[in-house]
C-alpha cells in the first residue's frame, strides 16, 4: 500500500493528468484511520494525499447522513420548471449553497425577481458553469500545494483561476484568487514560482479601467493595496468586470468575518463568489438561455451580499466590551439548509498519549491547523447538542466542524462529560454514551428514562457515578463505568426542567415556578418561589448556586432573585432590561446571566398577530459581581436567546443561541483579559 502510494506520487510530480487521484480517495476513505496510512508514505508525498482527503471530506461532508455520503450527478437536475421550494430541494441536492438565504438570494438572481419559475435548461447550465471553474479550481489547488513552501496555503480555497497568460506588473502568468488573496502563478520561466500579488485585508480600492496598450484600449482591473497610492495592474481584459465582482464580495465578507468574530462567514462569502462567477459565465455561454443573461448587471445585484451589507455590518459590534470579550463566533449548523437551536454546549479536553496532562482550549491556538496537536490522541473538542436531534462537534485546536455526528430522534438538550465519555440527554427519553473519539462516535443507549431527559450532572463526591434527570421528575444515579442504575428516586413538586447536585444530603431542582430541595431518596427539604408585587408566581428558567446564594432567572420577565442558602432568606432582586433571563453560569466571583431576545410582533398566514424574535435586537449577555450584586457589564450577545451556557475553567465563557441563528460565541472571561492576535 505505501510502496503504491509513493509511486503514485512520483507519477504525479511528472504527469498530473495520468495520476488516478478517485481511485486513491476512494481506497484511502476505505480505513477507518486513512491519516495514519499518509503519515508512513514517503514524507514528499504526505502533503499532496492529506490535501486531496481534506479535499474530498470537504465536498462530501455536506452530504452526509448518519456518515453515509449522497451521489449526486446531473441526473438530479430537474425536467420541467421548478418553483423557489422546489428550487431549494435541488440546490441541496446540487450542492449549490447551504443556506436557506443564498439560496432564495440566487433563485430571485436567475428569475431577475420576476414572478417566474426556473426552467431546467437554466439550472443545467448554470451547474456546468459551477463544476467546470470548481474542477479548475480543484486542480489549481494541487497544483499549489506543490509550488509552495510546507504549511503556506494551509486552509486556503481557490475560488477562480484565470486563462493562462495574463500580464500583470508582477509578470505574466495565471491569477489565482483564493479565499486570503490573490496570487500569480508566473510562466515563461524555467521553474513556476507563486507571487503573491495582494492580500484581501490589505486591499483599499478596486478600479476597472480601459488602458492604451500598442493604440489598442486594453480593460485592466487596478488594485490599490496598504497604503500605496500605486495600483497594480492586471490586464484581464474581459474579465476584469467579473473579477472585480467577485474581489468586492470576497473583501465584504472578509471585513465583516473579522468584525462579528465569525470564522464561518468568511466561508459563506467564499460560496457566494463561486455561484457568482456561475451566474456570470453561464449567462456569458454562446448558446446561453437563460432568463438573467437579459440583464446580468441586475442578476449580480440581487446575487451581491456581502459588498453590499459591509458598511452597515461594521457597525454591529458599537460596544467597546463586547468587541474586547467577544473570541470567535462558531456555526454548528454550517451545513444545513436550515438553522437550529444550540439547546446545549459543552468543552472536553484533549487527552495526551505522551503524559497524563490534558491540553485545553487556547485563543492563541491556530486557526489553520486540522492536524492534532503532537503527542495527542484525542483533540480538545466542543460538543453542542442541536434541536434536530444531531450532536455536532468542533475541534477546538482548529475550530473545524467534524462532518460526523450522532442523531439522536428528538432534540438533545443535555451534555456531561465523565470516565472519558460524553454523556447526551434527549427528548427521546434516552440517554446516549458516547466514547470520546470523535472520528468513529461509538456510542450506547440507556432507556431507563420514561419521559424527556432534561438534564445530566455529575456526582461532586464521585468521579465514577452520574445524575440523569427526566422532565417527570425522577432522577437517577448511575455507575458511570457499568452503566447500571444504582438508585432511582422522584421530585415530586412539578415538572422538572433542571437539577443541580451540591452532596447527597442536597439536590436543588428546578421546577417550573419553583426550587425544590431534596435529599438522595426524594425527601422534600425546602420550596423557594418568587411573587411578583401583583401577587403572580413567576416562571423560573434558570438557576445557580455561588458560595451560599441561590440565584435564580425569571423565564418572563427581567429579573434575578437571590436567596440565602443557609436561612433561604431572600437577599436581592436585580432589575433587568430583557424579556426574561434563560441561562446563567458562574465563573469566579463573577455571575453570567443570559437572556431572551426581543419579540417584535408579526401576522401570521392566517392575519393572525403574533409574537417572533426581532433578529434586529440582540439579545443581552450581563456580568454580575456575585459578591455585591451588581451588574459589572452588559456584552451585546447574540441575534436570539441565549439557550446555553459552559464555563471552561475560570477563562472562557461558550454561549449557544436558539434557531433563527443558531450560532455558539466563545467569550474571554473579563477578569482574564488579554490582547488576542487577530
Amino acid at each position: 500500500m505505501f510502496s503504491a502510494l509513493n509511486n503514485f506520487g512520483n507519477v504525479w510530480i511528472r504527469d498530473s493528468s495520468l495520476f488516478p487521484e478517485t481511485a486513491i480517495v476512494k481506497e484511502l476513505s476505505r480505513h477507518e484511520f486513512p491519516q495514519e496510512i499518509i503519515d508512513k508514505v514517503d514524507p514528499s508525498h504526505q502533503k499532496l494525499y492529506t490535501d486531496l482527503l481534506l479535499a474530498s471530506h470537504s465536498k462530501q461532508s455536506k452530504h452526509k447522513v448518519f456518515g453515509t455520503d449522497v451521489k449526486v450527478d446531473l441526473d438530479s437536475l430537474p425536467t420541467s420548471a421548478v418553483d423557489e421550494t422546489e428550487f431549494y430541494k435541488y440546490s441541496e441536492r446540487l450542492d449549490f449553497a447551504v443556506s436557506r438565504d443564498a439560496i432564495s438570494r440566487l433563485y430571485q438572481a436567475l428569475t431577475l425577481g420576476k414572478d417566474i419559475k426556473v426552467q431546467p435548461e437554466w439550472i443545467k447550465l448554470f451547474y456546468e458553469c459551477w463544476k467546470d471553474n470548481e474542477a479548475e479550481c480543484r486542480d489549481m489547488e494541487v497544483t499549489l500545494n506543490f509550488r509552495c513552501e510546507e504549511g503556506e496555503l494551509v486552509d486556503t480555497t481557490v475560488l477562480k483561476v484565470s486563462s493562462p497568460l495574463v500580464r500583470t506588473d508582477y509578470g505574466n502568468g495565471t491569477v489565482i484568487l483564493t479565499s486570503r488573496s490573490l496570487l500569480l502563478l508566473k510562466t515563461g520561466c524555467q521553474v513556476e514560482s507563486v507571487v503573491e500579488i495582494a492580500r484581501l485585508s490589505s486591499i483599499s480600492k478596486l478600479v476597472v479601467e480601459n488602458v492604451t496598450i500598442v493604440l489598442k484600449p486594453v480593460q485592466c482591473l487596478r488594485v490599490y493595496a496598504g497604503s500605496s497610492v500605486k495600483p497594480i495592474n492586471i490586464f484581464l481584459e474581459a474579465e476584469s468586470r467579473t473579477w472585480d465582482i467577485l474581489l468586492r464580495e470576497l473583501i465584504g465578507g472578509k471585513i465583516i468575518s473579522t468584525n462579528m468574530r465569525d470564522l464561518f462567514l468568511m466561508e459563506q462569502a467564499s460560496q457566494n463568489v463561486l455561484l457568482l462567477d456561475a451566474l456570470v459565465q453561464s449567462s456569458k455561454s454562446v448558446d446561453s438561455v437563460c432568463f438573467h443573461s437579459k440583464d446580468v448587471s441586475m442578476a449580480v445585484d440581487l446575487l451581491s451580499h456581502y459588498a453590499k451589507e459591509e458598511t452597515k455590518q461594521k457597525l454591529l459590534i458599537a460596544c467597546s466590551a463586547t468587541r474586547e470579550t467577544l473570541l470567535y463566533r462558531l456555526n454548528p449548523n454550517a451545513d444545513e439548509l436550515d438553522t437550529v437551536t444550540v439547546e446545549c454546549i459543552i468543552y472536553v479536553p484533549g487527552v495526551s498519549s505522551t503524559s497524563s496532562r490534558t491540553s485545553t482550549l487556547s485563543p492563541r491556538m491556530s486557526l489553520t491547523s486540522s492536524r492534532f496537536e503532537a503527542g495527542v490522541n484525542v483533540p480538545p473538542t466542543v460538543w453542542c447538542g442541536m434541536g434536530n436531534g444531531k450532536i455536532r462537534i468542533f475541534d477546538a485546536s482548529s475550530w473545524r466542524l467534524y462532518p460526523r455526528y450522532v442523531q439522536a430522534v428528538d432534540r438533545v438538550v443535555s451534555l456531561s462529560y465523565t470516565c472519558k465519555r460524553i454523556w447526551a440527554g434527549s427528548f427521546d427519553n434516552l440517554i446516549y454514551v458516547i466514547e470520546n473519539n470523535p472520528l468513529a462516535l461509538e456510542f450506547q443507549t440507556l432507556d431507563q428514562h420514561t419521559d424527556y431527559v432534561v438534564d445530566i450532572q455529575n456526582d461532586p463526591s464521585s468521579s465514577e457515578h452520574v445524575f440523569s434527570g427526566a422532565i417527570n421528575g425522577s432522577i437517577i444515579q448511575w455507575d458511570a463505568n457499568q452503566l447500571e442504575v444504582l438508585r432511582e428516586f422522584h421530585c415530586t413538586n412539578s415538572i422538572l426542567t433542571s437539577f443541580r447536585v451540591i452532596s447527597h444530603k442536597e439536590i436543588w431542582c428546578c421546577c417550573k415556578d419553583s426550587l425544590v430541595k431534596i435529599d438522595i431518596n426524594g425527601t422534600r427539604h425546602s420550596l423557594l418561589y418568587y411573587v411578583d408585587e401583583r401577587d403572580s408566581r413567576r416562571y423560573i428558567d434558570t438557576f445557580c448556586i455561588v458560595d451560599d446564594y441561590i440565584w435564580a432567572g425569571c423565564s418572563d420577565i427581567g429579573r434575578v432573585v437571590v436567596w440565602s442558602k443557609t436561612d433561604e432568606v431572600r437577599k436581592a432582586i436585580l432589575p433587568l432590561d430583557t424579556r426574561g433571563v434563560s441561562q446563567m453560569v458562574s465563573i469566579g466571583s463573577s455571575l453570567y446571566l443570559g437572556c431572551k431576545s426581543a419579540y417584535t410582533k408579526r401576522r401570521s398566514i392566517t392575519n393572525a398577530i403574533i409574537n417572533s424574535p426581532d433578529t434586529s435586537s440582540k439579545s443581552r449577555l450581563y456580568v454580575v459581581d456575585a459578591k455585591n450584586f451588581t451588574v459589572t457589564e452588559e456584552l451585546s450577545a447574540h441575534n436570539d436567546t441565549i439557550r446555553c451556557m459552559f464555563a471552561v475553567k475560570d477563562q472562557y465563557l461558550l454561549t449557544g443561541s436558539s434557531g433563527t441563528e443558531g450560532k455558539i460565541a466563545i467569550w474571554k472571561h473579563h477578569q482574564n483579559s488579554e490582547k488576542v492576535n487577530e
